[in-house]
Protein backbone atom coordinates (compact mmCIF):
# COMPACT_ATOMS: atom_id res chain seq x y z
CA UNK A 1 0.00 0.00 0.00
CA UNK A 2 1.36 3.45 -0.94
CA UNK A 3 1.93 5.81 1.99
CA UNK A 4 0.30 9.25 2.05
CA UNK A 5 3.34 11.29 0.97
CA UNK A 6 4.16 8.92 -1.89
CA UNK A 7 0.51 9.10 -2.96
CA UNK A 8 0.78 12.89 -3.13
CA UNK A 9 3.83 12.63 -5.37
CA UNK A 10 2.13 10.06 -7.60
CA UNK A 11 -1.06 12.12 -7.96
CA UNK A 12 0.86 15.22 -8.97
CA UNK A 13 3.10 13.28 -11.34
CA UNK A 14 0.13 11.56 -13.00
CA UNK A 15 -1.49 14.94 -13.63
CA UNK A 16 1.66 16.18 -15.37
CA UNK A 17 1.90 12.95 -17.33
CA UNK A 18 -1.76 13.29 -18.29
CA UNK A 19 -1.16 16.81 -19.59
CA UNK A 20 1.88 15.62 -21.52
CA UNK A 21 -0.15 12.75 -23.00
CA UNK A 22 -2.87 15.23 -24.03
CA UNK A 23 -0.33 17.44 -25.84
CA UNK A 24 1.17 14.34 -27.45
CA UNK A 25 -2.35 13.41 -28.58
CA UNK A 26 -2.94 16.85 -30.10
CA UNK A 27 0.35 16.74 -32.00
CA UNK A 28 0.29 13.13 -33.19
CA UNK A 29 -3.42 12.17 -32.97
CA UNK A 30 -2.41 9.04 -31.07
CA UNK A 31 -5.10 8.72 -28.36
CA UNK A 32 -3.72 9.59 -24.94
CA UNK A 33 -5.72 6.70 -23.50
CA UNK A 34 -2.92 4.36 -24.63
CA UNK A 35 -0.30 6.44 -22.83
CA UNK A 36 -2.38 6.62 -19.65
CA UNK A 37 -3.06 2.88 -19.65
CA UNK A 38 0.67 2.26 -20.18
CA UNK A 39 1.46 4.44 -17.15
CA UNK A 40 -0.94 2.38 -15.07
CA UNK A 41 0.61 -0.88 -16.29
CA UNK A 42 4.09 0.34 -15.31
CA UNK A 43 2.95 1.51 -11.86
CA UNK A 44 0.92 -1.63 -11.21
CA UNK A 45 1.71 -5.00 -12.81
CA UNK A 46 5.30 -4.10 -13.86
CA UNK A 47 6.87 -2.17 -10.97
CA UNK A 48 4.18 -2.91 -8.36
CA UNK A 49 4.40 0.61 -6.98
CA UNK A 50 0.61 0.71 -6.57
CA UNK A 51 -1.64 -2.15 -5.50
CA UNK A 52 -5.06 -1.74 -7.10
CA UNK A 53 -6.77 -4.36 -4.93
CA UNK A 54 -7.83 -2.02 -2.07
CA UNK A 55 -9.64 0.32 -4.46
CA UNK A 56 -11.20 -2.33 -6.71
CA UNK A 57 -14.67 -1.82 -5.14
CA UNK A 58 -14.62 1.82 -6.29
CA UNK A 59 -14.07 1.02 -9.97
CA UNK A 60 -17.75 0.97 -10.92
CA UNK A 61 -18.42 4.28 -9.19
CA UNK A 62 -15.29 5.91 -10.59
CA UNK A 63 -16.08 4.71 -14.12
CA UNK A 64 -19.61 6.15 -13.92
CA UNK A 65 -18.28 9.50 -12.69
CA UNK A 66 -15.71 9.57 -15.50
CA UNK A 67 -18.34 8.79 -18.12
CA UNK A 68 -20.69 11.47 -16.74
CA UNK A 69 -18.20 14.36 -16.65
CA UNK A 70 -16.77 13.52 -20.07
CA UNK A 71 -20.22 13.37 -21.67
CA UNK A 72 -21.07 16.73 -20.11
CA UNK A 73 -17.96 18.26 -21.63
CA UNK A 74 -18.75 16.63 -24.99
CA UNK A 75 -22.26 18.07 -25.00
CA UNK A 76 -20.99 21.55 -24.20
CA UNK A 77 -18.75 21.41 -27.29
CA UNK A 78 -21.25 19.93 -29.73
CA UNK A 79 -22.77 21.98 -32.57
CA UNK A 80 -26.54 21.40 -32.53
CA UNK A 81 -27.24 22.76 -36.01
CA UNK A 82 -24.78 20.33 -37.57
CA UNK A 83 -26.27 17.53 -35.47
CA UNK A 84 -29.78 18.17 -36.85
CA UNK A 85 -28.49 18.40 -40.40
CA UNK A 86 -26.74 15.04 -40.30
CA UNK A 87 -28.79 13.12 -37.73
CA UNK A 88 -31.01 10.90 -39.99
CA UNK A 89 -28.19 9.66 -42.21
CA UNK A 90 -25.71 9.24 -39.34
CA UNK A 91 -28.22 7.42 -37.14
CA UNK A 92 -29.09 4.90 -39.87
CA UNK A 93 -25.43 4.11 -40.49
CA UNK A 94 -24.79 3.86 -36.75
CA UNK A 95 -27.50 1.21 -36.29
CA UNK A 96 -26.41 -0.79 -39.32
CA UNK A 97 -22.72 -0.68 -38.41
CA UNK A 98 -23.50 -1.65 -34.83
CA UNK A 99 -25.63 -4.61 -35.95
CA UNK A 100 -22.92 -5.96 -38.24
CA UNK A 101 -20.31 -5.61 -35.50
CA UNK A 102 -22.50 -7.39 -32.94
CA UNK A 103 -23.08 -10.27 -35.37
CA UNK A 104 -19.38 -10.83 -36.08
CA UNK A 105 -18.26 -10.52 -32.46
CA UNK A 106 -21.02 -12.88 -31.35
CA UNK A 107 -19.97 -15.48 -33.94
CA UNK A 108 -16.37 -15.23 -32.76
CA UNK A 109 -17.28 -15.70 -29.09
CA UNK A 110 -20.06 -18.28 -29.52
CA UNK A 111 -18.59 -20.52 -32.21
CA UNK A 112 -14.90 -19.71 -32.04
CA UNK A 113 -14.51 -19.84 -28.24
CA UNK A 114 -17.59 -21.86 -27.27
CA UNK A 115 -19.00 -19.22 -24.94
CA UNK A 116 -22.61 -19.77 -23.79
CA UNK A 117 -25.31 -17.89 -25.71
CA UNK A 118 -26.09 -15.09 -23.25
CA UNK A 119 -22.47 -14.26 -22.29
CA UNK A 120 -21.51 -14.24 -25.98
CA UNK A 121 -24.38 -11.86 -26.77
CA UNK A 122 -23.52 -9.67 -23.79
CA UNK A 123 -19.88 -9.38 -24.87
CA UNK A 124 -20.92 -8.57 -28.44
CA UNK A 125 -23.35 -5.89 -27.29
CA UNK A 126 -20.96 -4.07 -24.94
CA UNK A 127 -17.84 -3.90 -27.15
CA UNK A 128 -19.48 -3.16 -30.51
CA UNK A 129 -19.93 0.55 -29.84
CA UNK A 130 -17.47 3.41 -30.23
CA UNK A 131 -16.79 5.29 -27.04
CA UNK A 132 -18.11 8.89 -27.09
CA UNK A 133 -15.55 10.06 -24.54
CA UNK A 134 -12.64 9.17 -26.82
CA UNK A 135 -14.38 10.11 -30.06
CA UNK A 136 -15.25 13.61 -28.87
CA UNK A 137 -11.69 14.10 -27.71
CA UNK A 138 -10.49 13.22 -31.22
CA UNK A 139 -12.95 15.32 -33.22
CA UNK A 140 -11.60 18.85 -32.66
CA UNK A 141 -8.17 17.87 -34.05
CA UNK A 142 -9.27 15.96 -37.15
CA UNK A 143 -8.51 17.41 -40.57
CA UNK A 144 -11.84 16.72 -42.21
CA UNK A 145 -15.17 18.32 -43.06
CA UNK A 146 -17.73 19.11 -40.38
CA UNK A 147 -20.22 16.57 -41.76
CA UNK A 148 -17.78 13.72 -41.14
CA UNK A 149 -17.13 14.93 -37.59
CA UNK A 150 -20.83 15.07 -36.83
CA UNK A 151 -21.38 11.64 -38.38
CA UNK A 152 -18.67 10.03 -36.28
CA UNK A 153 -19.91 11.78 -33.16
CA UNK A 154 -23.54 10.82 -33.67
CA UNK A 155 -22.58 7.22 -34.33
CA UNK A 156 -20.69 7.04 -31.04
CA UNK A 157 -23.65 8.44 -29.08
CA UNK A 158 -26.19 6.13 -30.76
CA UNK A 159 -24.07 2.99 -30.54
CA UNK A 160 -23.08 3.58 -26.92
CA UNK A 161 -26.74 4.03 -25.94
CA UNK A 162 -27.87 0.89 -27.77
CA UNK A 163 -24.91 -0.99 -26.31
CA UNK A 164 -25.79 -0.03 -22.75
CA UNK A 165 -29.50 -0.81 -23.09
CA UNK A 166 -29.04 -4.18 -24.81
CA UNK A 167 -26.26 -5.18 -22.42
CA UNK A 168 -28.40 -4.46 -19.37
CA UNK A 169 -31.36 -6.18 -21.04
CA UNK A 170 -29.33 -9.37 -21.42
CA UNK A 171 -28.46 -9.27 -17.72
CA UNK A 172 -32.12 -8.75 -16.77
CA UNK A 173 -33.11 -11.67 -18.96
CA UNK A 174 -30.37 -13.89 -17.53
CA UNK A 175 -31.52 -13.08 -14.00
CA UNK A 176 -35.28 -13.52 -14.52
CA UNK A 177 -35.81 -15.38 -17.79
CA UNK A 178 -39.14 -13.52 -18.08
CA UNK A 179 -38.20 -10.53 -20.24
CA UNK A 180 -39.76 -10.79 -23.71
CA UNK A 181 -38.52 -9.36 -26.98
CA UNK A 182 -41.31 -6.78 -26.76
CA UNK A 183 -40.01 -5.81 -23.34
CA UNK A 184 -36.47 -5.48 -24.68
CA UNK A 185 -37.61 -3.20 -27.52
CA UNK A 186 -39.69 -1.18 -25.09
CA UNK A 187 -36.67 -0.77 -22.82
CA UNK A 188 -34.60 0.45 -25.78
CA UNK A 189 -37.21 3.02 -26.85
CA UNK A 190 -37.78 4.13 -23.27
CA UNK A 191 -34.07 4.59 -22.63
CA UNK A 192 -33.72 6.86 -25.67
CA UNK A 193 -36.86 8.91 -25.12
CA UNK A 194 -36.60 9.37 -21.35
CA UNK A 195 -32.90 10.21 -21.53
CA UNK A 196 -33.39 12.80 -24.28
CA UNK A 197 -36.44 14.43 -22.70
CA UNK A 198 -34.90 14.50 -19.21
CA UNK A 199 -31.67 16.00 -20.53
CA UNK A 200 -33.44 18.64 -22.61
CA UNK A 201 -35.84 19.71 -19.84
CA UNK A 202 -32.99 19.87 -17.32
CA UNK A 203 -30.82 21.82 -19.75
CA UNK A 204 -33.43 24.52 -20.45
CA UNK A 205 -34.34 24.76 -16.77
CA UNK A 206 -30.72 25.06 -15.71
CA UNK A 207 -30.01 27.68 -18.37
CA UNK A 208 -32.80 29.80 -16.89
CA UNK A 209 -31.27 29.36 -13.44
CA UNK A 210 -27.77 30.23 -14.69
CA UNK A 211 -28.98 33.63 -15.87
CA UNK A 212 -29.82 34.41 -12.23
CA UNK A 213 -26.51 33.24 -10.75
CA UNK A 214 -24.15 36.19 -10.48
CA UNK A 215 -21.03 34.33 -9.32
CA UNK A 216 -19.62 32.55 -12.39
CA UNK A 217 -17.23 30.35 -10.39
CA UNK A 218 -20.10 28.92 -8.35
CA UNK A 219 -22.18 28.60 -11.53
CA UNK A 220 -19.52 26.29 -12.95
CA UNK A 221 -19.45 24.10 -9.86
CA UNK A 222 -23.23 24.02 -9.53
CA UNK A 223 -23.55 23.02 -13.19
CA UNK A 224 -21.43 19.97 -12.39
CA UNK A 225 -23.69 19.28 -9.41
CA UNK A 226 -26.76 19.50 -11.62
CA UNK A 227 -25.19 16.97 -14.00
CA UNK A 228 -24.62 14.55 -11.10
CA UNK A 229 -28.26 14.85 -10.07
CA UNK A 230 -29.47 14.38 -13.64
CA UNK A 231 -27.26 11.32 -14.20
CA UNK A 232 -28.53 9.63 -11.04
CA UNK A 233 -32.18 10.54 -11.58
CA UNK A 234 -32.16 9.36 -15.22
CA UNK A 235 -30.55 6.07 -14.24
CA UNK A 236 -33.20 5.55 -11.55
CA UNK A 237 -35.82 6.00 -14.29
CA UNK A 238 -34.16 3.16 -16.26
CA UNK A 239 -32.82 5.65 -18.84
CA UNK A 240 -29.24 6.10 -19.96
CA UNK A 241 -27.74 8.67 -17.59
CA UNK A 242 -24.80 9.39 -19.88
CA UNK A 243 -27.09 10.37 -22.77
CA UNK A 244 -29.17 12.58 -20.46
CA UNK A 245 -26.04 14.42 -19.38
CA UNK A 246 -24.89 14.72 -23.00
CA UNK A 247 -28.22 16.33 -24.01
CA UNK A 248 -28.02 18.55 -20.91
CA UNK A 249 -24.60 19.77 -22.01
CA UNK A 250 -25.77 20.10 -25.61
CA UNK A 251 -28.58 22.46 -24.56
CA UNK A 252 -26.21 24.56 -22.44
CA UNK A 253 -23.49 24.62 -25.09
CA UNK A 254 -25.96 25.73 -27.78
CA UNK A 255 -27.95 28.05 -25.52
CA UNK A 256 -27.32 31.00 -27.81
CA UNK A 257 -28.97 29.19 -30.72
CA UNK A 258 -31.90 27.96 -28.64
CA UNK A 259 -32.53 31.23 -26.84
CA UNK A 260 -32.44 33.15 -30.12
CA UNK A 261 -34.99 30.75 -31.64
CA UNK A 262 -37.29 30.90 -28.63
CA UNK A 263 -37.14 34.67 -28.14
CA UNK A 264 -36.82 35.50 -31.86
CA UNK A 265 -34.04 37.89 -30.99
CA UNK A 266 -30.35 37.78 -30.27
CA UNK A 267 -29.51 34.74 -28.19
CA UNK A 268 -27.36 34.61 -25.08
CA UNK A 269 -24.98 31.91 -23.93
CA UNK A 270 -23.52 30.79 -20.60
CA UNK A 271 -20.15 32.15 -19.54
CA UNK A 272 -17.19 30.46 -21.22
CA UNK A 273 -15.76 29.81 -17.77
CA UNK A 274 -18.36 27.07 -17.31
CA UNK A 275 -17.12 25.16 -20.36
CA UNK A 276 -13.48 25.62 -19.36
CA UNK A 277 -14.19 24.39 -15.83
CA UNK A 278 -15.97 21.27 -17.09
CA UNK A 279 -13.10 20.54 -19.48
CA UNK A 280 -10.63 20.66 -16.60
CA UNK A 281 -12.77 18.35 -14.47
CA UNK A 282 -13.12 15.95 -17.41
CA UNK A 283 -9.35 15.96 -17.90
CA UNK A 284 -8.73 15.23 -14.22
CA UNK A 285 -11.21 12.35 -13.96
CA UNK A 286 -10.34 10.84 -17.34
CA UNK A 287 -6.61 10.87 -16.61
CA UNK A 288 -6.89 8.96 -13.35
CA UNK A 289 -9.52 6.54 -14.64
CA UNK A 290 -7.41 5.22 -17.50
CA UNK A 291 -4.32 5.02 -15.33
CA UNK A 292 -6.43 2.84 -13.06
CA UNK A 293 -7.38 0.66 -16.04
CA UNK A 294 -3.66 0.04 -16.53
CA UNK A 295 -3.27 -0.87 -12.87
CA UNK A 296 -5.80 -3.69 -13.16
CA UNK A 297 -4.53 -4.93 -16.54
CA UNK A 298 -2.52 -7.88 -15.21
CA UNK A 299 0.26 -9.36 -17.31
CA UNK A 300 -0.65 -12.92 -16.30
CA UNK A 301 -3.97 -13.11 -18.12
CA UNK A 302 -5.28 -16.46 -19.25
CA UNK A 303 -4.37 -17.17 -22.90
CA UNK A 304 -8.06 -17.55 -23.72
CA UNK A 305 -8.75 -13.95 -22.64
CA UNK A 306 -5.95 -12.68 -24.86
CA UNK A 307 -7.12 -14.71 -27.84
CA UNK A 308 -10.78 -13.76 -27.43
CA UNK A 309 -9.89 -10.09 -27.12
CA UNK A 310 -7.78 -10.29 -30.27
CA UNK A 311 -10.47 -12.22 -32.17
CA UNK A 312 -13.16 -9.73 -31.10
CA UNK A 313 -10.97 -6.82 -32.22
CA UNK A 314 -10.43 -8.45 -35.62
CA UNK A 315 -14.19 -8.94 -35.91
CA UNK A 316 -14.77 -5.26 -35.10
CA UNK A 317 -12.31 -4.15 -37.79
CA UNK A 318 -13.86 -6.51 -40.35
CA UNK A 319 -17.35 -5.27 -39.53
CA UNK A 320 -16.32 -1.68 -40.15
CA UNK A 321 -14.94 -2.56 -43.55
CA UNK A 322 -18.21 -4.30 -44.42
CA UNK A 323 -20.39 -1.50 -43.03
CA UNK A 324 -18.66 1.33 -44.89
CA UNK A 325 -18.49 -0.68 -48.13
CA UNK A 326 -22.21 -1.53 -48.17
CA UNK A 327 -23.90 1.16 -46.03
CA UNK A 328 -21.51 4.10 -46.12
CA UNK A 329 -19.47 6.07 -48.67
CA UNK A 330 -16.25 4.10 -49.34
CA UNK A 331 -14.98 6.71 -51.83
CA UNK A 332 -15.40 9.63 -49.45
CA UNK A 333 -12.09 11.41 -48.62
CA UNK A 334 -12.68 10.62 -44.93
CA UNK A 335 -13.82 7.01 -45.38
CA UNK A 336 -10.74 5.86 -43.46
CA UNK A 337 -12.09 7.60 -40.35
CA UNK A 338 -15.55 6.07 -40.73
CA UNK A 339 -13.95 2.64 -41.03
CA UNK A 340 -11.35 2.66 -38.32
CA UNK A 341 -12.21 5.25 -35.67
CA UNK A 342 -13.38 2.40 -33.44
CA UNK A 343 -12.17 3.18 -29.89
CA UNK A 344 -13.75 1.09 -27.17
CA UNK A 345 -13.46 2.58 -23.72
CA UNK A 346 -15.36 3.73 -20.67
CA UNK A 347 -18.85 2.51 -21.45
CA UNK A 348 -17.69 -1.01 -22.32
CA UNK A 349 -15.58 -1.23 -19.20
CA UNK A 350 -18.44 -0.05 -16.98
CA UNK A 351 -20.82 -2.60 -18.50
CA UNK A 352 -18.25 -5.40 -18.12
CA UNK A 353 -18.36 -4.82 -14.36
CA UNK A 354 -22.11 -5.48 -14.11
CA UNK A 355 -22.47 -9.28 -14.58
CA UNK A 356 -22.53 -11.45 -11.44
CA UNK A 357 -19.55 -13.66 -10.64
CA UNK A 358 -19.40 -16.72 -12.85
CA UNK A 359 -21.51 -15.22 -15.65
CA UNK A 360 -18.57 -15.15 -18.07
CA UNK A 361 -15.06 -15.84 -16.68
CA UNK A 362 -12.49 -13.74 -18.53
CA UNK A 363 -15.02 -11.07 -19.56
CA UNK A 364 -13.13 -8.17 -17.97
CA UNK A 365 -9.77 -9.29 -19.35
CA UNK A 366 -11.15 -9.70 -22.89
CA UNK A 367 -12.74 -6.24 -22.76
CA UNK A 368 -9.48 -4.66 -21.60
CA UNK A 369 -7.62 -6.26 -24.51
CA UNK A 370 -10.26 -4.95 -26.92
CA UNK A 371 -9.91 -1.45 -25.43
CA UNK A 372 -6.16 -1.45 -26.02
CA UNK A 373 -6.33 -2.91 -29.55
CA UNK A 374 -9.23 -0.80 -30.86
CA UNK A 375 -7.58 2.37 -29.58
CA UNK A 376 -4.33 1.32 -31.26
CA UNK A 377 -6.19 0.82 -34.56
CA UNK A 378 -7.85 4.22 -34.12
CA UNK A 379 -4.48 5.87 -33.47
CA UNK A 380 -2.94 4.41 -36.62
CA UNK A 381 -5.98 5.31 -38.74
CA UNK A 382 -6.10 8.90 -37.52
CA UNK A 383 -2.35 9.33 -37.96
CA UNK A 384 -2.49 8.01 -41.52
CA UNK A 385 -5.58 10.07 -42.37
CA UNK A 386 -3.99 13.29 -41.12
CA UNK A 387 -0.95 12.70 -43.35
CA UNK A 388 -2.86 11.79 -46.50
CA UNK A 389 -6.15 13.74 -46.34
CA UNK A 390 -6.65 16.13 -49.28
CA UNK A 391 -10.32 16.99 -48.87
CA UNK A 392 -12.03 20.09 -47.45
CA UNK A 393 -11.26 21.15 -43.89
CA UNK A 394 -13.78 23.30 -42.02
CA UNK A 395 -11.85 25.23 -39.42
CA UNK A 396 -8.38 24.65 -38.05
CA UNK A 397 -7.62 21.86 -35.59
CA UNK A 398 -8.71 22.93 -32.12
CA UNK A 399 -7.56 21.95 -28.68
CA UNK A 400 -9.87 20.36 -26.14
CA UNK A 401 -10.06 23.42 -23.92
CA UNK A 402 -11.71 25.53 -26.63
CA UNK A 403 -15.39 25.18 -27.61
CA UNK A 404 -16.36 24.18 -31.12
CA UNK A 405 -17.28 27.04 -33.44
CA UNK A 406 -20.95 27.92 -33.27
Amino acid sequence: MVDVLTAFVLIGSILFLGYGALKFFQRTNIPDILVLIAVGVVLGPVLRVVDAAPIDPLLNFFASVALMVIMLSAGLHFNFLNLVKNLPKSTLFAFLAYAVTVALVFLAAYFGFAWPLLPALFLAFIISDTDPAIVYALLPNLRTDEETKVSIGVESVVSSTVSAVLGVTILYYAASSTLSMQGALGALASAFSVAIVAGAVAGFAWFSILKRIADVSFASLLTLGAAFVLYGASSLLQANGAISVFIFGLVLGNAKTFSAALSRGEGVEPAKEITMFQDQIAFFVRTFFFVYVGLVLHTALAPGAYLLGIAASVAIVASREISVRFFGEPRHPSALLNKYVIPTGLSSLVLALLPPAGFAPGMMEAVLIVIVLTNAVTAVAVFWHQRSYQGPVEGRPRVLTRPLKR
